[in-house]
């Protein structure tokens, strides 16, 4: 996705009147854009991406939100690696 994408797509997530939840890796434009949002980081392992080792690689993802993720603790959960 070209930058232009990119903000289009945030112009549109800022403005929906619902919740949403949007998932993707950090990047400046998000952080800026969003800073104003719920986030939430989690470690991640990338399978098709291999290190020198051969092992998976590994990201952070995020999670960006328009309303509290405390109150969808349970949801999140399925993202911890416990």
């Amino acid at each position: 996705m070209s930058d232009k994408d990119h903000n289009e797509l945030i112009d549109i997530i800022l403005n929906i009147k619902g919740k949403f939840m949007l998932s993707g890796y950090d990047n400046p434009l998000y952080s800026e854009r969003l800073s104003g949002l719920y986030r939430k980081d989690f470690n991640t392992w990338i399978s098709c991406l291999r290190d020198k080792k051969g092992t998976n690689a590994e990201r952070i993802e995020t999670i960006w939100a328009n309303y509290d993720l405390s109150q969808e603790e349970s949801q999140i959960a399925l993202f911890n690696e416990n």
